[in-house]
């Protein structure tokens, strides 16, 4: 009964959470490009099943130019998300403050409006930082997304640290129960 379970799938997360950690801690700005390009590069791919499955069904003689064109213009946006990969963060980012921005004006006005909400000090102070966030996302776009993924990679070696050493006190805490349900056992079947 040497079975040891998964702890080694703990060992694994903590490894890539560190790895990830690392990488977005020192070079953040390559992490956000390598993540545009892939996300784009998964568009393409997309676009390129849409046109696969289209000749397939071109073939059959049944109906495929929708699933044609769309899988065309699957694939343009692929090549367009990963060659502007951070203009495209950057407006995604400025869009998210501006709704942040938003979000936050009509919860201050709710809330000077209507006094009477439940836990009114909390949503007023909720409602600024809402606000702040929001225009500051607007404002410096790309360096306050720097700066959250830096802070992911904190996180993430934070907490690939804690996984790893997780995994082998679980890995023990496993072989010290087998070992102890194994005796166990055995004292109570004497053959």
């Amino acid at each position: 009964m040497k079975k040891f379970y998964n702890w080694w799938s703990f060992l694994v997360m903590g490894v890539i959470a560190l790895i990830y950690g690392m990488f977005a801690v020192m070079s953040s700005d390559e992490l956000l490009r390598a993540v545009g390009l892939y996300m784009g590069l998964l568009v393409v791919v997309i676009g390129v099943v849409y046109v696969w499955v289209a000749l397939y069904r071109r073939k059959k003689k049944q109906p495929y130019l929708n699933l044609l064109i769309e899988g065309c213009a699957v694939i343009a946006v692929g090549v367009f998300i990963s060659v502007f990969s951070q203009q495209i963060l950057k407006f995604f980012v400025f869009l998210i403050g501006i709704w942040l921005a938003m979000i936050g004006m009509f919860m201050i006005f709710a809330s000077v409006k209507n006094r009477t909400i439940n836990n009114h000090g909390f949503f007023l102070i909720s409602s600024i930082v809402c606000l702040i966030v929001g225009v500051v996302l607007v404002v410096n776009p790309f360096e306050t997304v720097q700066f959250i993924t830096r802070l992911s990679g904190i996180v993430s070696v934070v907490f690939g640290v804690v996984m790893i050493i997780f995994s082998f006190s679980f890995r023990e805490a496993v072989r010290k129960a087998a070992d102890y349900v194994e005796a166990e056992v055995v004292e109570s079947n004497p053959e």
